[in-house]
């Protein structure tokens, strides 16, 4: 549950108030026969950290979703090359449907689990598995034909 709500937030002391949060929740409130526990525990953990970022006013830190900050030293043309890749694979990115993108975002650029990114989703692991499978060959296919 730490290492989730750390790649959410890149945070380790509010990872750590909103893990032991979480799990207060969850003996407060577990309901009796829960059918997918772990996906329960991941949306109550999200959850918590949304509500964070929404009463405190901040923003969801960059390195959260992957993006490069500032600091990263680069060759400059490893940078040029990079960008264009990057606004190649957004523009193939817009040709999948809502539901594949997000399940991208949260499994490649936040580093989520299958199933963190089920949890978050609130859809099962399978469901991620076989939509992040679909998801890659269409964007395999889209690429191939550009070249």
């Amino acid at each position: 549950m730490y290492s989730f709500l750390r790649k959410l937030s890149g945070d380790e002391k509010l990872s750590e108030d909103l893990a032991q949060e979480t799990f207060v929740l969850v003996l407060l409130k577990l309901p009796e026969e829960p059918e997918y526990i772990a996906q329960w525990l991941y949306r109550v953990a999200r959850n918590l950290y949304i509500d964070w970022v929404r009463k405190n006013g901040k923003e969801i830190p960059a390195e959260s979703f992957g993006e490069r900050t500032p600091s990263d030293e680069r060759d400059p043309l490893a940078l040029i090359l990079q960008k264009e890749e990057s606004q190649t694979l957004r523009k193939h990115l817009k040709k999948l449907s809502l539901a594949e993108r997000k399940m991208i975002e949260c499994f490649y650029q936040k580093g989520l689990s299958g199933m963190e990114t089920a949890a978050l989703l609130g859809v099962s692991p399978g469901s991620v598995r076989v939509t992040l499978h679909r998801a890659r060959a269409k964007l395999m296919k889209e690429i191939k034909k550009e070249e």
